[in-house]
């Protein structure tokens, strides 16, 4: 086949890609069709001119042979694209490479920043140990819980010795009426126990939550036909419409209401609405104490003489006296103009 590359010999003869006329060398319009010359068209006919002398001469140098024709080869359709792809998956996977090796070389880094502040903190903590403000700090802490410690153990000791010392008196309350046990009860839950009870508290008037409970040696029950019962803790309950009434045949003589605290008080007197004080009439109508006696929880005790008013008197003790309850006993009365029961309707300390 001859060469049909004119770059490579630029003397070769040409033809027009319009009308297929050959045309001399150096010429750059077609003789026939007056076409400017295009290269790329001039070389593909004169492929084709080659081409078809090759196979007449094959044909006619060998007419029983099959001829086949070449085909003009293309480029691959897609290669393109996975060239591309190819180039995008490794700028990728570059890119990926550089994030990942930045990461790592910034965790050592924050590794070591981190060990580095915790050398200095620990370096900081040994240093403070070191000095002596420290140490006393140290030293006062633990004298401090030696004391908080030995009075725990004396607190406990002493509450030991009070659970023991009212054992009598809770005993005595278990046997209390119902309603009565129930208020003795409200009045507990609301006492704060004072750990210094070796120790007299000295307060400007004996309040409720100070008390205990209160019991007596005998009330009136009078819920069958007033529906009311005169328990003793109506005695501080702070209400004259109710009362303590003691609940024997007779004048009452000998009976006696006891006030228990939660503690040592120092005493020095009592306020008392001695007698049935609801109105003028019930107060003449039932007997009052006339003459009382308070006994204190060290066996001592003072007698006194009530005056017989409608309203509160007060009684001053000779000595102020520290006792953790107080119990007052009727000696005597003035008798009422129709009933025998004693009453004491409110009491209260200073």
């Amino acid at each position: 086949m001859p060469n049909t590359n004119y770059q490579d010999h630029p003397d070769q003869p040409r033809y027009c890609g319009s009308c297929g006329s050959m045309m001399e060398p150096g010429i750059n319009f077609c003789g026939q069709c007056g076409e400017p010359v295009n290269i790329y068209a001039a070389e593909q006919e004169a492929q084709n001119h080659a081409t078809t002398d090759f196979v007449s001469d094959s044909v006619n140098a060998y007419p029983n042979e099959t001829v086949f024709y070449p085909q003009p080869q293309s480029e691959p359709k897609g290669s393109k694209k996975l060239i591309f792809l190819i180039v995008f998956l490794g700028i990728v996977f570059a890119l990926l490479v550089v994030y990942l090796g930045y990461r790592f070389m910034d965790r050592n880094g924050f590794l070591n920043r981190a060990d580095k502040v915790t050398e200095t903190i620990q370096a900081d903590h040994i240093e403070m140990r070191n000095t002596e403000e420290f140490k006393a700090v140290i030293k006062e802490s633990e004298s401090e819980l030696e004391t908080t410690e030995e009075n725990f153990e004396t607190t406990e000791e002493r509450s030991d010795n009070t659970s023991e010392t009212n054992y009598e008196s809770e005993s005595a309350d278990d046997n209390l009426a119902p309603e009565e046990k129930e208020k003795t009860e409200v009045l507990e839950s609301e006492t704060e126990l004072i750990t210094e009870e070796s120790v007299p508290v000295v307060v400007e008037s004996i309040k409720h939550e100070y008390i205990r409970n209160v019991d007596a040696s005998s009330y009136l029950d009078e819920s069958a036909q007033l529906d009311i019962i005169h328990y003793p803790i109506r005695a501080i309950d702070g209400n004259l419409d109710t009362g303590w009434v003691e609940g024997v045949p007779g004048q009452g003589y000998g009976e006696s209401i006891t006030i228990n605290f939660i503690g040592e008080y120092r005493v020095t007197g009592m306020k008392i609405h001695a007698g049935y004080q609801t109105n003028n009439d019930l107060y003449y109508k039932n007997s009052r104490p006339k003459e009382i006696k308070i006994i204190f929880s060290d066996g001592s005790s003072e007698n006194f003489t009530l005056d017989d008013i409608f309203g509160a008197q007060d009684i001053v003790f000779a000595n102020p006296v520290v006792t953790n309850h107080l119990t007052l006993e009727i000696v005597s009365v003035y008798p009422g103009s129709k009933f025998k029961d004693t009453a004491i309707m409110e009491i209260s300390l200073y």
